[in-house]
This record gives structure tokens, sequence and C-alpha cells, in this order.
């Protein structure tokens, strides 16, 4: 087979399934084909926090974090692991301050949706919960972000304030995500993204507040192959079991 018959055959393959994409069930259901059964079950990383104010770097700190898709993650406020934080298990958030449960809450955590679970939960789950938290799934477009081709849900051209979040044409993950919160638009950055195992994870997330930057997050210490034991995402447990040596 010829080398320009088989380029053929792939820009073939890619434009008939940019054509099929056209809705955001289409292009959820892309998103699922794509890496269903293949993404990540368990991952940790450091995460190296700068927090910004009058655009200057005002704290720097260190987050201890471990996913388990679908929606599990824990965060442990470094240096010390076990004490501050918080545990993210199945829609509900478990609050702690020096090793105690503090407080408990319903809530969807949007990123860890966007970014991982929307290619794990079944597509008519990941519906409700983008229902939920008020996207307007019905509008969906195309447009471009820092020259790359995407797809856009909940938001028409030209409106940057909606709940809306934007999909990498190629790769399918999250880029850009918009949050509109009592009057504050929360803007979330996810760009240099690695190749690492079966996906790309990105390796900057950048926040910005009504238009200024107010933290960002670099990865460091990335693993996609760890196995991680279902205490580490125990509320019970916060205190006696990590991933991270203390």
């Amino acid at each position: 087979m010829s080398r320009i018959f088989i380029i053929t055959i792939y820009i073939f393959t890619q434009v008939s399934v940019f054509a099929q994409i056209s809705s955001t069930e289409s292009l959820l259901k892309e998103m699922h084909k794509r890496y269903h059964g293949k993404f990540y079950r368990h991952i940790t990383f450091v995460q190296l926090n700068k927090i910004f104010k009058s655009d200057s770097v005002a704290e720097n700190s260190v987050w201890y974090e471990a996913f388990e898709y679908p929606g599990k993650l824990r965060v442990d406020y470094g240096p010390t692991v076990g004490k501050d934080g918080y545990i993210f298990i199945n829609d509900s958030v478990y609050y702690f301050k020096d090793g105690l449960l503090i407080n408990k809450e319903k809530k969807i955590n949007e990123s860890m949706l966007l970014s991982g679970d929307i290619y794990c939960l079944q597509i008519p789950e990941v519906v409700t919960k983008l229902n939920l938290l008020g996207y307007d799934i019905k509008k969906f477009r195309e447009d471009k972000w820092k020259e790359r081709p995407v797809y856009v849900v909940g938001a028409e051209s030209g409106n940057d304030t909606s709940r809306q979040f934007w999909i990498d044409r190629e790769f399918l993950y999250v880029v850009r995500h918009i949050i509109n919160e009592n009057g504050i638009i929360q803007e979330i950055h996810f760009s240099e993204h690695q190749a690492n195992g079966k996906f790309y994870i990105e390796d900057e997330v950048k926040i910005m507040e009504n238009g200024k930057i107010v933290k960002t997050e670099r990865y460091a210490e990335v693993n996609p192959n760890i196995m991680l034991p279902l205490t580490i995402f125990d509320p019970n447990q916060w205190s006696k079991v990590h991933w991270k040596t203390k």
C-alpha cells in the first residue's frame, strides 16, 4: 500500500469523524468512543501552585493529588499529608482540618468531570451532570483556541460569560472552561499537554477571575501507572493512609 494512499485514507477518516460531530451529543459519543475503557484508572501528581494578587505572586503552595476515575479525588495541602485538604467521592466533598472532618456537602467536581470523568461515565450520566451544572448543551459550535480548532459547548460565538467548555478537535481534551458564579466570571485554561501513557495530560492550568489571573498550577511527579487502595479515598481513613510518603 503506497504512502499517499495511506495518508488519503487517514485524511478521509478524520474528515468523516469531524463531519459527524455537529452537536454536544455527537461530541460526547466521539469522546466516549475514543477513550472509554482506555482512560486512566488512577493517577497521582504533585501540584505546584502560585497565587496572584495585583498581578504579582503572593503565595506558593504544594498540593498532593490522587484520582480514581470516575468520581474520586483526594487533595492534601502540603507540606504535610493527612492534615488539611479534601476528598471528592461521587459528587460529595469532605473537608478536613488538622486531620479531622469539619464539613461535608454535595458538589459536582466540574473540572474533574470535564477532564476525566467525561470519558469514563456513561453518556446519559454526563448529560445529566452537565444539565445540573447549568450548561446549555443545545448550544454547540466550532471555533478556534490558540490557533487550534475546537468544539464549544454552552455558548454562542462572542459570549465569554456563560457557562461553557472548549474541547480540542483533534485530541478531544478540554482546553478552556468558563464558569459564571454570582457575577464572578472564572476562566480556566488547560495547556501544555504532554503525552503520558493512554492520554495527554495538561502541564499547566491557569485560572482567572473577571479577566485577572488569580492562580496557576503546574504538575510534577505525574504517575498514571499507580494502583491505589480504596482506603485512600475513604474519609474515615484520611489521616491514616496516603499514597505520598509523609
